[in-house]
């Protein structure tokens, strides 16, 4: 949960350690020239809304990350109902990514808009 390293023409890069103090099940679609886009859980320490278990939006592009964005917040009705491995991000294959997550009664979503290579 500390982050990463991305290998780019076989080899590795320096560190990418995640902009959060705390950032679980990090979820991620690939960019073109070595960028992505992630989703994780974070802590409620850094959650802006006080969410329990906040999902963010991260970038990574040319070797830094984009401050994280808070999406959404992940919670589950049963007691023995888990958050981890229920968040999900696909890409359009363009400038937007679908962010899924649970909450309780169902399942929330919402595009997010990404800046192109």
């Amino acid at each position: 949960h500390d982050g990463g390293r991305v290998l780019r023409g076989g080899a590795w890069g320096p560190d990418a350690l995640l902009p959060l103090e705390l950032a679980w099940d990090p979820k991620l679609v690939p960019r073109a020239a070595g960028g992505f886009d992630v989703v994780v859980i974070g802590n409620r320490t850094e959650s802006p809304s006080g969410q329990d278990f906040p999902v963010f939006y991260l970038q990574f592009r040319d070797g830094g990350w984009s401050a994280p964005v808070e999406v959404g917040g992940a919670k589950v009705d049963s007691f023995f109902g888990s958050v981890w491995d229920a968040v999900q991000i696909a890409s359009d294959g363009e400038e937007r990514v679908f962010v899924t997550w649970p909450v309780r009664g169902g399942i929330e979503g919402r595009w997010v808009r990404v800046r192109g290579e």
